[in-house]
């Protein structure tokens, strides 16, 4: 026998034969048999999941090519956010070669930044911009220098393009080896980030002077509340230029879901990253009294002594003066010490951060905290150090607790120590925060456009307040430098390739089943994510690398879509070069379709495809829709044929709908796929919005 165990459940582990083990568990008052799993050091494990790393921390090439172009050597990422801690080992230059002579970038001097030993081959560009946020914040206290003191920005910086680290974890966790996509990509650092607050004037001098600097790549982890018309929205016109100007740009999709049109960043220069789980969980559980067990999530150090402790619910043991529905919240000097003092407190997720909550239970005296996820955040975990034993769990295991609470005169609960697992549970789903569409501004373009792991990523972080130098954080900031990195890598691989070609890759090799092999689920709903919730699909980096086939567009494209807004939105100031452009029947070349029905109308579009790939090859079309009574859907011609690289075939599609239709249903989902014998799948996502 290796272990008995009598605190979590009377058990224990032994070597048993396996010819053994069907007879144990049918031995009276045994209830389950469970094999051992091996468990392997693992850090960020999204490079992994997206097949770009190996279990044991080594580059997995494939159709990418990673260690071939040095993981993007010599692309140049631009970096708007927070700053930089340069001198984390995310950052360390010691195997690059010399800066690009091409570069025209700099770096500033400050009191607390050195451009010759804060800057070096890995951070070879770094500049703030605060004109316009002192203009509102006018803080003394902020310090003026690219020097990231928030810790935001070294967090993406190191995830798209992080030098190896080996042994990375946080305090003990996700122990490994942690790496940006990109491994090799220089970074350029723009700091328009203080106080959380981004200006985008500042923003739009970063973006002048990265042009000019010779950014290749923009990554933008800021986002509205929402969608704005690209007339009306200074970061969608100040990246236009730079998509004119060749830089690809990818943006965070926003943290405002899950409702319906909560996406932000809906200009289609943009690639627009929506924030998925991983396989990974940092697994903390809550026992009931009655042995019911539900899996909960937290990086806690912290661990109860064995045995059960008293379960009561905030509003029980707060100060007589504050409601309950505040006090669920677990604000700080909510609960009353004398009555939460050793005890297990259940709180609601609102109000406040999970951190602050663990403050608030700290300050309480209490022994752990239970925090339940609100039906809205559905099973979308957060793992965070709450300073004491506490767990995160979702929806419908805070409703089964409440009923359990209700249940019993005196109900109990454990709470197990955190361990990081890779269980395999499925993944990934959607989560519950991620910007969702559809896109109201433009309808006609989907968004986001693909999706990316964001939950509970570990990467550098700041040490300006002494805090750890590795931290988790989730959130669509973490989904979207995930994609920077890839499309640096594509960009070395393929330097000819335009944005365009870039963004249409990602989108249409997405992957829309999970590692179980089923549709990706979005946690709110539990219903099979959309469109709306992923675009394309969860990025596929292997396969972007060789799409076959790619929908491409020119700076000149993008430019008469904005004119078309110009016009459409009736702008007051309409740009000269728009007047006496016509625009009425412009369609962009996008990677997606969306389509909009009224009963007894069609709808038509025209898409063209450009070959990628070596050789002759045949594609054929095939759409997948719901059967829904009275809407057809065409594709002419339904077979493409490309005889060399850079062949180009157009085709149209016609929607749609007899008169007399009626539903409830007010969107179908579907997709257009051109494949060929050889193994290429061009999926298209497809949305058709029914109105009445």
């Amino acid at each position: 026998m290796l272990y008995s165990y009598k605190h979590l459940f009377n058990g224990f582990s032994a070597v048993i034969p396996p010819d053994k083990v069907k007879n144990i568990s049918k031995l009276p008052g045994v209830k389950m048999v469970l094999e051992d799993k091996v468990y392997r050091l693992q850090t960020t494990n999204s490079w992994q999941f997206l097949g770009l790393q190996n279990m044991n921390g080594t580059v997995a090439n494939g159709k990418i090519q990673q260690t071939r172009n040095n993981g993007g050597q010599d692309v140049v990422i631009g970096m708007l956010d927070t700053g930089i801690w340069p001198e984390s080992a995310s950052f360390d230059d010691s195997s690059y070669s010399p800066v690009p002579e091409n570069w025209n970038g700099s770096c500033v001097n400050t009191t607390d930044f050195s451009s010759t030993s804060d800057c070096n081959r890995k951070i070879i560009g770094a500049r703030y911009y605060f004109q316009a946020a002192n203009a509102t914040q006018q803080d003394e206290s902020i310090l003026l220098s690219p020097r990231d003191t928030e810790g935001h920005g070294t967090h993406t910086a190191s995830t798209a393009a992080g030098s190896f680290v080996r042994d990375a974890n946080y305090r003990g966790f996700t122990r490994g080896t942690a790496r940006g996509g990109a491994y090799g990509a220089r970074l350029s650092i723009y700091k328009t980030c203080w106080n959380n607050l981004c200006s985008n004037a500042d923003i739009l001098a970063a973006l002048d002077d990265g042009i000019g600097d010779g950014v290749q790549v923009f990554s933008i982890s800021l986002s509205g509340e929402g969608a704005i018309p690209e007339t009306k929205d200074p970061l969608a016109f100040g990246t236009l230029y730079a998509a004119m100007h060749g830089i690809s740009i990818v943006a965070a999709a926003g943290n405002y879901g899950p409702k319906y049109a909560t996406v932000s960043n809906v200009a289609p220069w943009m690639i627009t990253v929506a924030a998925t789980t991983t396989d990974r969980a940092f697994a903390s559980n809550v026992i009931l009294g009655d042995l019911s067990s539900f899996m909960g999530e937290s990086l806690s150090e912290a661990a109860l002594q064995s045995g059960f402790y008293p379960l009561v619910a905030a509003s029980d043991v707060s100060f007589a003066n504050i409601s309950s529905d505040l006090s669920m919240m677990c604000i700080p000097g909510a609960l009353d010490p004398q009555k939460s003092q050793g005890k297990i407190v259940l709180c609601s997720d609102s109000g406040v951060s999970l951190v602050v909550k663990g403050v608030a239970g700290a300050l309480a005296k209490a022994a752990g905290l239970i925090i339940y996820n609100s039906e809205m955040q559905g099973e979308t975990l957060e793992a965070v150090n709450y300073g004491l034993p506490a767990a995160n769990v979702g929806y419908k295991a805070g409703q089964a607790i409440v009923a359990y609470m209700q249940s019993t005169g005196n109900p109990t609960a454990y709470i197990t120590r955190s361990v990081t697992s890779t269980s395999g549970r499925p993944a990934p789903e959607v989560a519950a925060f991620s910007g969702r569409g559809p896109n109201l501004v433009s309808p006609e373009i989907v968004k986001p456009d693909i999706a990316a792991p964001g939950v509970s990523i570990l990467a550098a972080y700041s040490e300006f307040h002494k805090t750890d130098s590795y931290v988790v954080i989730s959130g669509t900031s973490m989904s979207c430098p995930h994609v920077t990195g890839i499309v640096a890598l594509l960009k070395s691989l393929h330097p000819d390739w335009s944005p365009a070609a870039i963004q249409s890759a990602i989108i249409t090799t997405g992957k829309t089943t999970n590692n179980v092999g089923v549709s990706i689920k979005d946690q709110t709903s539990e219903n099979d994510a959309t469109p709306f919730d992923i675009g394309g699909g969860e990025i596929d980096p292997q396969a972007a690398a060789d799409p076959g086939l790619v929908y491409d567009a020119t700076p000149g494209d993008y430019f008469l879509f904005y004119c078309q807004k110009l016009k459409l939105q009736k702008a007051p100031a309409l740009d000269a070069d728009c007047r006496d452009t016509e625009t009425e029947s412009f369609q962009l070349n996008y990677p997606s379709i969306s389509v909009s029905l009224k009963p007894g109308t069609a709808a038509k579009i025209t898409r063209r495809l450009k070959s990628v790939m070596e050789g002759t090859s045949t594609f054929h079309a095939s759409v997948r829709l719901p059967t829904v009574a009275s809407l057809t859907v065409s594709v002419r011609p339904s077979v493409l044929n490309f005889t060399q690289q850079g062949d180009e075939a157009s085709y149209k599609m016609e929607f749609s709908l007899v008169e007399g239709f009626s539903t409830k249903q007010a969107y179908v989902y579907g997709s257009l796929t051109w494949s060929d014998d050889r193994g290429y799948r061009v999926r298209s996502p497809m949305v058709i919005k029914l109105e009445a």
